[in-house]
């Protein structure tokens, strides 16, 4: 399981904006691009891309809150430079939930609703 980052713009005159992802790396393809002009930019270049399939997370950053899925979204082909984590999942009550320790600890809610941390420190 990782954790990716994809950056886009809505039009070509608004801010870029970021979104956080999780999936499961499927592949990693390497292709060598050729010399044709048709390529422009990428011409003559190797690019190392991934094949993900996406978790529905609605763009949740499990660094900052829970985090669960029940299902995926459709495979789809990244740059490998957009993977910006490894990142594990626990399994509970039909549900799966994604620890994201990238940033900071990562928050659980205990029975009685409170909210504890678990930290290296401890």
């Amino acid at each position: 399981m990782l954790q990716f980052e994809v950056t886009y713009a809505l039009t070509d005159k608004s801010h870029p904006i970021n979104t956080i992802g999780y999936g499961q790396l499927d592949k990693i393809l390497v292709c060598e691009v050729n010399h044709n002009n048709v390529y422009r930019d990428l011409r003559a270049k190797t690019l190392i891309l991934a094949l993900i399939t996406p978790c529905k997370t609605d763009g949740n950053d499990a660094s900052e809150s829970i985090v669960g899925y029940k299902e995926f979204a459709a495979p789809v082909i990244m740059d490998i430079r957009s993977i910006k984590a490894a990142v594990g999942r626990v399994q509970t009550r039909g549900e799966i939930f994604i620890i994201d320790r990238s940033v900071k600890p990562t928050a659980f809610h205990n029975d009685s609703g409170s909210e504890s941390c678990e930290s290296d420190s401890d």
